[in-house]
């Protein structure tokens, strides 16, 4: 069966705004033990700098210009006779004709749960219910919660809690309880943190705890830390919930960003900028990714670059564990960097006939490499997807090369069967360097 995936999306949450992301202030115990049976991509970015357009592309697979969401409001900003560009037109929903994460997992034979911000339209119309999910809580055009974050909560898509109720915990409650539901998977749960957006609110017991707290590296502010902390126990129940229900091993964990964090309340000492700029300190987000029954290498970092659209673009979820995905008539193929191996060459055979010949390795001084040291290769493994069609893959120790080296873009072609139907091999690559 394929597994189960939770998508936990915290709102605003920078880069640095975690223990194991070298936070001092900040105290994450449960993030921190995640992150631990994690893979840790300490390169990865958010599609944009603020809330709406990440959103779009994380759902659609697709880079954020191309969904048309360009920023939350009006793009049209400050003093008319003070802009030097006309702002390009935004829209503020995602099109119902983009088929989303959650409609393929859904066709898959998965129930799906969207909980908490959705920030890309309402209702029948443009709520996440038309955009491929069984189920809405707490979904609609708003990015703000605008009852704050305790109920009562002013959300015609989550009824109130009691007074005084977290927001944070009653959506992870939620989400347990759409968990334990659906225990016999396969379920996909997008929960989608209000926090630790504006307004800055969190309960007193834990602001009195940080108030003790002397700051570090620019992080000081002891509400946000606060909020921070709420989302920590939650990622901690959550995690419970799933050992409880004996399906942890069954079930990938993501947890991410969708921008970096509001420069009024925190900081990302090591980088530029904050949300709402395109500086490494807006786009480069926190990234964990856990899935301990089926996925070695686990308390590592990866050191390549991963773009959030990537989570829902990738053939290698949720239809298989290889890097290989076959459907009828579309051959998809992942390079990934895979320890300290590049794949150096790719070779497609037709009828035992070599048809394409690829070499996707690059370095930036020289453009595609071709040296006669590529053609000693460490390790290969050959794929027979039919009795005619065969993949090759060779792989190269990155450590025999000296300089940085890239993975070149996409690259698409396509071959002829003999009943004339199309076989379309898609590669996409990772950047990395040693």
């Amino acid at each position: 069966m394929p597994p189960n995936i939770v998508l936990v999306y915290v709102d605003d949450w920078g880069w640095q705004d975690a223990g194991f992301m070298g936070s001092r202030y900040y105290e994450t115990p449960n993030i921190d033990a995640l992150a631990a049976e994690s893979v840790r991509f300490d390169h990865a970015y958010a599609a944009a700098p603020n809330c709406a357009p990440s959103r779009a592309a994380l759902l659609s697979g697709q880079y954020a210009p191309r969904t048309g969401v360009y920023t939350v409001n009006n793009p049209a900003q400050g003093r008319r006779d003070r802009r030097r560009l006309i702002p390009l037109p935004n829209v503020r929903e995602l099109a119902a004709g983009v088929v989303t994460l959650a409609e393929r997992l859904q066709s898959a034979g998965y129930g799906t749960a969207h909980i908490g911000k959705w920030h890309l339209g309402a209702g029948d119309a443009s709520g996440p219910m038309a955009q491929g999910f069984d189920v809405n809580i707490a979904g609609n055009h708003t990015g703000t919660p605008a009852g704050g974050h305790f109920s009562p909560y002013d959300n015609p898509d989550l009824a109130d809690g009691p007074d005084g109720e977290c927001l944070t915990d009653r959506l992870t409650d939620e989400a347990i309880a759409f968990i334990e539901r659906h225990r016999d998977g396969p379920f996909f749960v997008y929960l989608a943190h209000y926090a630790v957006h504006t307004p800055i609110q969190a309960p007193d017991d834990a602001i009195a705890r940080y108030a003790e707290k002397s700051g570090a590296d620019g992080q000081s502010h002891p509400v946000y830390a606060a909020m921070i902390d709420r989302v920590d126990a939650a990622v901690g129940r959550l995690i419970a919930a799933l050992d409880t229900l004996g399906i942890a091993d069954e079930t990938l964990i993501v947890l991410t960003s969708d921008n970096g964090g509001h420069g009024a309340y925190t900081a990302m000492p090591d980088l530029r900028g904050e949300k709402g700029t395109l500086f490494e300190g807006g786009i480069r987000v926190p990234l964990l990714i856990r899935l301990p029954g089926r996925w070695s290498g686990f308390g590592t970092s990866a050191n390549y670059t991963y773009v959030e659209s990537d989570i829902a673009n990738d053939p290698k979820t949720p239809y298989n564990d290889s890097f290989i995905n076959i459907t009828p008539h579309n051959f998809n193929v992942a390079l990934y960097y895979e320890g300290q191996k590049f794949l150096t060459r790719l070779a497609v055979s037709w009828r035992g006939k070599t048809v394409k010949d690829f070499f996707p390795l690059r370095a930036p001084e020289y453009g595609r490499i071709w040296s006669n040291a590529l053609n000693r290769w460490d390790s290969s493994m050959t794929y027979d997807v039919n009795d005619k069609l065969q993949v090759r893959f060779l792989w190269k120790n990155i450590n025999d090369f000296k300089r940085k080296l890239w993975l070149e873009v996409p690259q698409h072609f396509g071959l002829i069967t003999d009943d004339e139907s199309q076989i379309s091999l898609g590669f996409r690559y990772r950047f990395a360097s040693p």
